[in-house]
């Protein structure tokens, strides 16, 4: 029964085909031998209770680079290491995050937090801090109140299969070079999205002054 492990994951980064192994048999059966190479997308695994798409397992050039333009950040070193090369095969890069010794109050590590994710955007990487059942709770709202956004670690799975970044960012947050004209309707519908969000947080910086 097929089910999508880290294996699958980089064979769809790395531009493969998910085949089962009736296909390899067909390769190497009398008609293989003589040269006729079976059709892949004829051979997808055999599926349980859980129907896949198969259209979603299809080799797509940009799954190699399309965490290029992201910093994953985990809370804990064993649960970085356990998922970097995943992350690194599809150009991100990956963060265990420690708090600074001074950073004591909730405040300082609030602080420290949006000095990160500033230094981030400065960079032209977008932060997304990676959770699952045993991440502090603290550590969490702490981040959340900073503007930080989150993605839990199956989805991380879910978002290469689906060649997508993180189903509740924006639509068309995350568009491919290889599949996304400079003037496409999303990308012009994201650009028109960053000057609204641009232009509502400097009233908020504004009307921040104003009480002070």
């Amino acid at each position: 029964e097929f089910s999508v492990t880290k294996k699958v994951l980089h064979c769809l980064i790395n531009g493969c085909h998910v085949v089962g192994p009736d296909w390899l048999e067909e390769l190497t059966s009398k008609e293989g031998l003589l040269n006729i190479w079976p059709n892949e997308e004829d051979y997808f695994p055999p599926q349980g209770e859980h129907k896949w798409d198969k259209a979603q397992f299809l080799p797509r050039k940009g799954r190699k680079t399309m965490f290029k333009n992201f910093i994953f950040v985990f809370f804990g070193s064993d649960k970085q290491d356990e998922h970097k090369a995943l992350i690194d095969d599809a150009g991100g890069k990956t963060l265990n995050w420690k708090w600074n010794a001074s950073a004591k109050t909730t405040a300082a590590r609030k602080k420290q937090v949006s000095d990160f994710l500033r230094e981030s955007e400065a960079n032209k990487k977008r932060a997304i801090f990676m959770t699952q059942s045993d991440t502090p709770d603290d550590w969490k709202d702490i981040v959340r109140k900073s503007g930080g956004q989150f993605m839990v670690v199956p989805d991380l799975g879910h978002a290469i299969v689906e060649f997508e970044i993180l189903r509740n960012f924006p639509e068309g947050f995350y568009e491919s070079q290889d599949t996304q004209e400079p003037n496409s309707p999303k990308r012009l519908k994201r650009k028109r999205e960053e000057t609204d969000e641009g232009e509502a947080e400097a009233e908020e910086r504004k009307a921040e002054k104003r009480e002070k």
